[in-house]
């Protein structure tokens, strides 16, 4: 028996309808520090901004079916009618109830300040705002492999609110469901 690498490096191209070209890179470790921590990292440029993210995952942080994950990331983009640059960041703790089922809390922050803009200044509200969210998420899978599915379903749910009170200078309730088969 030999042990695959720890590390991965991959590379990508394309051209969507929105984004035009599309060129970006990654890079993963599954075994950050010898301990069998995950670190993602992604960058990616597009005819419309560029987008980058860190991620680090620590699989066993109150027992073994219990994960923590946090990252940071940064956007930039030119949309129609205005640019935006965003910073921001979220950590996750993750339950695993059993093989297929995972409860996790969450909370994000991010920073965006509107850059340029073409909106009469009485539509458009702030050019600069602190968003701080905190959320829960559930999934339920039953897919016969995660990577490369043949059968079976994933469920997926998760709400968040972000509101004064925890220092969000926008206030929202946002939910989102996905079932696919």
């Amino acid at each position: 028996v030999e042990e695959t690498p720890a590390r991965e490096i991959g590379a990508y191209a394309g051209i969507g309808s929105w984004e035009g070209y599309i060129v970006g890179g990654t890079f993963q470790h599954y075994n950050l520090f010898g301990a069998v921590r995950r670190l993602d990292t992604r960058i990616e440029f597009t005819s419309r901004g560029m987008t980058g993210d860190v991620n680090v995952f620590e699989p066993w942080v109150f027992g073994e079916k219990t994960t923590l994950s946090g990252g940071l990331y940064a956007h930039g983009r030119d949309n129609d009618g205005y640019t935006k640059f965003e910073l921001g960041g979220q950590v996750e703790l993750s339950y695993d109830f059993n093989e297929y089922t995972k409860l996790s809390l969450f909370s994000r922050v991010s920073f965006t300040d509107i850059l340029e803009h073409q909106v009469v200044d009485e539509e458009l509200g702030a050019t600069s705002y602190l968003t701080h969210s905190g959320g829960i998420s559930f999934s339920y899978d039953r897919r016969d492999n995660g990577a490369l599915p043949t059968s079976g379903f994933i469920f997926n749910a998760s709400a968040d609110v972000a509101s004064s009170l925890i220092g969000s200078e926008v206030d929202f309730f946002r939910s989102t469901g996905r079932f696919t088969y």
